[in-house]
């Protein structure tokens, strides 16, 4: 029993000198929450709305307040406005060349701070008269040419500086002055909200791109997106735009970026925080001014000749800087159109529209009120050269069944549509055995084949040409 007494009064002793041995101190002690709107001024500037609300059970006022902005060089420092910014004797500066610099830093940081000085009250604490207590919050500005981007704030806590015998007495208890005196970024409370950065001057799309989808991706992390399934549709829709500039289509991937922006707007009071609205919005309005609108390319059709035989049929453009807005215009008339991709779009012809022979002018216009070049569909009663069909070889299969190997030769300046069985069949039946209907321009050996018997003599049938095939046809090699 008097073993347990003793050892009580040993715990106790020790953990009251523990309790009484000196604590290093320092301004992380705070609790925040941070909300950021941006607004767009004239001349590319943003200004940037922080409200920072110091919670109500934080141990500490808020005394500082830092976010981070990405610069390039001295001018994009220059387009950082700090002046004429008092809100409640809070001023602001800006600096670059830290002494201390954090991790990764992004080369410039702004602060503002309470304009007094410091004051002891009557138990001869330090108070800051304008510190923001908590339970309370400070709207702080900032104007800057920079664009939206998370990254890093501090919010710093007012604590008590240390004297020298309080430095004494910690380096003595086994504290080293690294210890108690921590760089600005560690003393204070590391968040994370939306701060700005200058792009390159060199533009460079997709470098904003991948920084834009890189921060779509943290924003739905931080909950700024409150739906996954909103967050994929915006990066799926920002990677077709970024494909689309690879491809050189600038046509399409305007028509995607303008998307998002019009999904910003819907989505801005359900789905986005303000941070996520300005993120997305600001961004993709930059990206959208820089790349220039293109005006769609027609290369060719497909087919670009056929008959007044011919029924209904596809027509095929191909070209570039083609969108899901992009409007094929036949002979004067606006045309349903199938975007395929961004080279190729398609449309359907009726009998009727190509019942004269004649030259039928076809061209695209994109969502943005610029037109394609012409392109002309060629309709002959007769073709003006011929199309040749060809029987190449032929192999032995075996228990007396063989295969014909066909091809063609075009002689016409482009590609010929020739589907109808009076001027594209075989003999005998049955007339269709997956034969070509469009024929490019030019010689094509081995296109297609048909198997057959023996005692079977087979027929190809273009136009006026044939080509025959029997088991005496010359071999393929």
């Amino acid at each position: 029993m008097k073993n347990e007494i003793l050892l009580k009064i040993i715990l106790i002793f020790f953990l009251t000198q523990y309790i009484s041995l000196a604590q290093p101190r320092f301004g992380n002690n705070i609790k925040t929450k941070i909300e950021v709107r941006v607004e767009k001024l004239a001349n590319n500037y943003f200004q940037y709305k922080y409200k920072i609300r110091v919670d109500s059970s934080s141990s500490q006022p808020l005394v500082a307040y830092t976010v981070e902005i990405g610069i390039n060089n001295r001018e994009d420092f220059n387009k950082i406005l700090t002046d004429s910014i008092l809100i409640k004797n809070w001023g602001c500066s800006k600096i670059t060349n830290l002494s201390e610099k954090p991790p990764n830093f992004k080369g410039a940081e702004v602060t503002w701070v309470p304009l007094d000085t410091l004051e002891l009250n009557s138990k001869n604490e330090i108070i800051v008269p304008n510190a923001i207590m908590p339970g309370y919050s400070i709207a702080l500005h900032l104007i800057t040419q920079s664009l939206p981007i998370i990254g890093r704030c501090w919010s710093l806590g007012l604590y008590e500086p240390y004297d020298e015998s309080e430095i004494d007495t910690l380096l003595t208890q086994g504290y080293n002055e690294s210890d108690l005196f921590k760089p600005w970024y560690s003393n204070a409370l590391m968040g994370v909200t939306l701060c700005s950065y200058f792009p390159p001057s060199q533009f460079s799309a997709p470098a904003i791109f991948d920084t834009l989808i890189s921060n779509i991706d943290k924003a739905h992390k931080l909950c700024w997106i409150n739906k996954v399934e909103k967050k994929d549709i915006y990066l799926s829709t920002i990677l077709k735009a970024k494909a689309a500039i690879e491809q050189s289509n600038n046509a399409l991937a305007r028509y995607y970026l303008k998307s998002v922006l019009q999904d910003v707007d819907l989505d801005s009071t359900s789905v986005l925080t303000s941070e996520a609205y300005a993120l997305i919005k600001y961004n993709t309005e930059y990206l959208l001014n820089k790349i220039p609108i293109a005006d769609p390319i027609t290369k060719d059709l497909f087919p670009s000749i056929t008959t007044t035989k011919t029924k209904e049929f596809t027509l095929s453009i191909n070209g570039n800087n083609f969108t899901p807005a992009s409007v094929i215009y036949f002979n004067g008339h606006l045309k349903k159109t199938i975007f395929v991709s961004g080279s190729l779009l398609t449309t359907e012809l009726t009998k009727k529209e190509t019942l004269e022979a004649g030259s039928y002018k076809v061209y695209i216009m994109n969502d943005e009120g610029n037109a394609s070049g012409n392109l002309y569909l060629m309709i002959h009663k007769n073709l003006p050269e011929e199309v040749i069909p060809v029987l190449n070889c032929i192999e032995e299969l075996g228990k007396d069944k063989y295969r014909a190997w066909f091809g063609y030769e075009n002689k016409n300046d482009g590609s010929v549509l020739l589907d109808q069985e009076s001027e594209n069949k075989f003999d005998p039946a049955p007339l269709d055995r997956e034969q070509p209907k469009i024929f490019l321009k030019g010689q094509f050996a081995k296109i297609f084949f048909v198997d057959f018997e023996g005692n079977q003599k087979i027929i190809w049938k273009l136009v006026n040409g044939k080509a025959k095939a029997s088991k005496d046809s010359p071999r393929c090699k």
